[in-house]
């Protein structure tokens, strides 16, 4: 029997060999997951009618992976040495793309370097956190606007 430590690397085996094949898209990791490394658990949780939360718990898994940072083939090895430098300066290195219809997931940085075909995602990404900066900085304006009216409304009582 698997011990968890196993578990754990026989997953993140899994989901490397799909991320190569996929990039980082956690949903079509998830259902090459379900398809061919859980294909038997796939099929007893249909059987069983809870599919949906057995794939909901393996894409949680997926972009958990997703997220720690270094992948096990070595994420740097699949960077351009160029452009480390400036994938280090990032805080994070699990970036949210959207994909247009209002959603979109996390992806690790790597996926969004593979080649001149996935700099538009790596645009979405900037994209999405300008507007994310742009909406903060307003959000801290009436932050800003209620923190001097409730001075003034405060310091108004205390003189009543």
């Amino acid at each position: 029997m698997p011990t968890k430590t196993t578990s754990k690397a026989a997953f993140a085996a899994a989901v490397e060999k799909a991320v190569q094949k996929f990039g980082g898209r956690t949903s079509k990791v998830t259902d090459y997951l379900m398809l061919h490394t859980f294909r038997r658990t796939a099929d007893a949780s249909r059987e069983d009618g809870i599919h949906s939360i057995v794939r909901n718990g393996i894409q949680k898994g997926v972009a958990k992976h997703l997220k720690g940072g270094t992948t096990a083939a070595g994420a740097e090895q699949m960077i351009l040495p160029g452009l480390m430098p400036y994938v280090e300066r990032l805080t994070s290195h699990s970036l949210y793309v959207p994909d247009g219809t209002g959603q979109g997931e996390y992806r690790h940085v790597t996926s969004l370097l593979q080649g001149p075909e996935s700099l538009s995602d790596l645009l979405s990404a900037r994209d999405f956190h300008r507007l994310k900066a742009h909406e903060a900085t307003e959000e801290s304006s009436r932050i800003d606007a209620l923190y001097r009216a409730a001075c003034t409304a405060f310091g108004a009582m205390a003189a009543e």
